[in-house]
């Protein structure tokens, strides 16, 4: 960043941030050499390698196709239950749970893939881009939370060690920029994604997804709504009349 009223504001961000992720990187350096003086690393490679080895090809069976169709299904339906929140910017919580749903949809695409010809390319691309847009909005959504607080511990700071919060006062600039910039690429991002979105509906991407996972299935489970409705008390009195 050039010289300017917003350069010390941003530097000091940086440098907390720079303090905060060494503390934090010591840590991580400890798990790792714990982990590796463990063996537990070798310890799975010699438990699974067996079990690779026996595996020749991509399994085919009938019982197979039918476990990708329901575990796809469900985590699709999972999904889509936050699509009303899609146009509302305000739902935070809701589009981070977005993300975590689209996260474990794609994991189950990515893990019965081989059984398809396809082998899913267009929805796991999809998810890919799902996560990433859904991602760069919370991150956003992150940063203007942790901004004000970041603010408020360093107006603290400055006051018991100064005794007045004057010199506080220069790195409001560069903090303020800085939230209002993480504003306008939320922004952004949140555009980005409602005009995806709807270039998936367009195309039928999700219909096409369900269509795909059925054609494998001989016969195809009932779905859990499907299942309850057939448990309910008016299902028993309409089979008992």
């Amino acid at each position: 960043m050039p010289p300017g009223p917003e350069r010390p504001g941003t530097r000091r961000l940086l440098l907390r941030l720079r303090q905060q992720r060494q503390k934090l990187q010591d840590d991580v350096k400890n798990a790792l050499d714990d982990a590796i003086q463990s063996n537990v690393l070798m310890d799975m490679e010699r438990k699974l390698r067996p079990i690779m080895d026996k595996l020749q090809g991509t399994p085919q069976s009938p019982e197979l196709c039918n476990m990708a169709f329901v575990a796809v299904r469900e985590k699709l339906q999972l999904f889509l239950e936050f699509e009303p929140f899609i146009d509302q910017p305000e739902a935070k919580e809701e589009l981070h749970a977005m993300r975590i749903a689209a996260k474990r949809l794609r994991y189950t695409l990515e893990i019965f893939s081989p059984l398809y010809e396809s082998e899913l390319k267009a929805y796991l691309k999809a998810m890919r881009q799902n996560q990433e847009l859904l991602g760069n909005i919370h991150d956003c959504d992150v940063w203007m939370v942790f901004l004000p607080k970041f603010e408020e511990r360093e107006r603290m700071r400055t006051l018991r060690y100064f005794g007045n919060q004057r010199p506080f006062q220069r790195l409001l600039p560069g903090l303020e920029a800085y939230y209002a910039d993480r504003s306008a690429a939320r922004d952004q991002e949140y555009a980005g994604f409602l005009q995806k979105w709807s270039s998936w509906r367009q195309e039928g991407l999700w219909d096409r997804l369900v269509n795909e996972v059925t054609a494998r299935c001989l016969v195809v489970p009932p779905s859990p709504a499907e299942t309850a409705a057939d448990a309910s008390p008016a299902s028993e009195q309409t089979e008992s009349a």
